[in-house]
Order: C-alpha cells, then structure tokens, then sequence
C-alpha cells in the first residue's frame, strides 16, 4: 500500500485486550494488542489499517449514533512521546518519556502511584498515561536532591529503584455526576442555545457534548513541583482526542482541594497545560487528608475546582 492508504477491515474480533481482523481480501488472521481503557467495541465502529511512514496504524471510526464527530480513534500503535521537566533549584533538564499502558505490569505500576498519592482511591478504571525518567541516573540525582527538601516523609517512593512509572493520568468518563455549572462553559462553546441541555440524562449530556473525564492525576513523592503534572495534562488531551474512543471534543477534570487553603495567583497545573478554569467553586463533601502524626485520615471541609479543555483544535 501506498503511504496513508487505508484498507477496510473485516472478521474483527476484540479477546481479551488483542484485536483480532483480516484485510479485506485477504485469508491471513492479524492481531494487535490494545491498550487498557480504549473503550472500543466491533458493534459500533468501523476499522480500517493505514500505511504510514513507520509501519501501519489501525483506526476506528465510531458508527454509533450521535456521539459521532468524524473524528477516528488510532488503536494501534499506542500513544508514545517525550517531554522534558527543568529543575528549578539546580536548572537540570531532565527527559520524560509517555505512553499508554499495554502490560498488566505497567498498569499495577500506575495504579500504585495513584494508591499512593492521589485523595481518591485508585478504581482500575479508566485509560491510562503512564509517565517515566527516561535516564535512571538523572532520576536519582533528582530524587536525591528533593529528598534534601522532604526529610520527615515515610513515602515508599523514595525507596523504589528508578526506572518505573512515577507518574500517571487517567481518561474516564464521568457517569454519576452531572457537574452543570462546569458543563455550562461547554455547552457555550458549543453555542448551544437555552437551558434544555440541563434536563438531558447524564448519560445524553456525555455523548452529546462528546465529553471525557481526566479521573485521576498522580506523582510520585520525590518527583513533585517539577512540572509533571503538567505534561501529564498536556498529553492526555492527545491520547482524549486521538487514542480514546470514542474520540473526544472536550476533557474535563475536577479537583477536590481544603477550604482553607490559599490560591496562589500563579496558575495550577492543569491552567498551565491549557485547561479552563471555572470561576469560583462547586460545593464538595470534606475531602479525607491524612495526618502523619496519627496515621488516620481526618475529614477537613473542601471546594471542588471544575476545569476544561476544547480539544477541537488540537487535530493534526
């Protein structure tokens, strides 16, 4: 096949997390393995391989009804990238590499950082963006000179050789709620006309708004306040629109943060990597913060901060 030709698929069958089809005319069985949480099914998507410049790709583009947005889902190969964080105490730049999560060892390796960090337990939901150092040495230097800054934290991610994940994100979607006031910024950007969305199901205001939801967000210990946060917020708005099924117009994220506690005017990292911001707070049960000294979690009063990002314009 020439580049970007595109061949039909058929005989496509999903096992396991492997996808298993023919060519059109051709006998030959193929398969490719599929990442966690792609959300893709054979009953409402047509496939199709296309030759690129470094091999092939298979794609989906979803049939199903009025989530479509011609927009295709690559199945295969996964998301994979590299970025960079800089440390502002000693200027080292240090090189991240990003991809989907294909092995059940990364995946556990994810859902641990997550365990670990984030405010919420770890569901095992979800597609998931794993973030690692892609030199080992330059992570321990790092590790070593954070640990100057944190020396009364127990966390077992000091102790962890280097080398794994330290880093991950989640693409969900969000079916038991209905965050309005948020949703409301959407629906404007789409232009959508009076208040009759608002008496949608949440399940028609998902699809129609082609919305995902970034579940989780979580770094290891000795790895924070570097700016990762941030490339894993700018990154999973590519994997949202283009390794997600279905593919997605908006992302939208919803953070649980103490009442009290000040704003720093600066800018949080989902603002940095380009999200929207809702103004003001959503009213949130008390977030459960651990306190070290009694190794209980204690309820402390709590906001919730509504963010959004358009990812229309994201397209190559």
């Amino acid at each position: 096949m020439a580049p970007n030709s595109a061949k039909p698929l058929t005989d496509v069958r999903i096992r396991l997390h492997e996808l298993r089809f023919k060519e059109v005319g051709s006998t030959n069985i193929e398969s490719v393995r599929m990442p966690f949480g792609i959300g893709i099914n054979v009953e409402h998507y047509q496939f199709q391989k296309i030759t690129v410049t470094k091999g092939y790709e298979i794609r989906a583009l979803y049939v199903g009804g009025i989530r479509s947005n011609n927009s295709h889902t690559i199945v295969y190969p996964g998301y994979q990238a590299t970025d960079h964080v800089t440390d502002s105490e000693t200027g080292e730049r240090a090189k991240l590499r990003l991809w989907t999560v294909y092995t059940d060892r990364d995946r556990l390796a994810a859902r641990q950082v997550i365990q670990r960090v984030h405010y919420l337990s770890d569901s095992g939901r979800g597609m998931f963006l794993a973030c690692a150092f892609s030199d080992p040495q330059q992570q321990t230097r790092i590790r070593r000179q954070s640990r100057k800054r944190n020396l009364d934290s127990d966390d077992i991610s000091w102790l962890i050789p280097p080398g794994g994940v330290i880093g991950a994100g989640v693409v969900d979607t969000l079916w038991h709620g209905n965050p309005i006031a948020g949703r409301t910024l959407i629906a404007k950007e789409l232009k959508i006309k009076g208040d009759e969305w608002k008496s949608w199901t949440r399940d028609e205001v998902v699809r129609r708004l082609r919305i995902v939801w970034a579940s989780r967000f979580a770094i290891d210990a000795p790895y924070q306040d570097l700016g990762i946060g941030a490339v894993l917020a700018r990154h999973l708005k590519v994997v949202a629109r283009r390794y997600h099924a279905p593919a997605a117009d908006f992302i939208e994220v919803i953070t649980t943060t103490p009442r009290n506690r000040p704003e720093s005017g600066k800018g949080d990292f989902l603002q940095k990597a380009g999200y929207v911001r809702l103004k003001g707070h959503m009213k949130s049960g008390s977030l459960m913060v651990m306190d070290q000294s009694s190794g209980y979690r204690t309820a402390t009063p709590a906001v919730k901060n509504y963010y959004f990002a358009d990812l229309r314009n994201d397209d190559k």
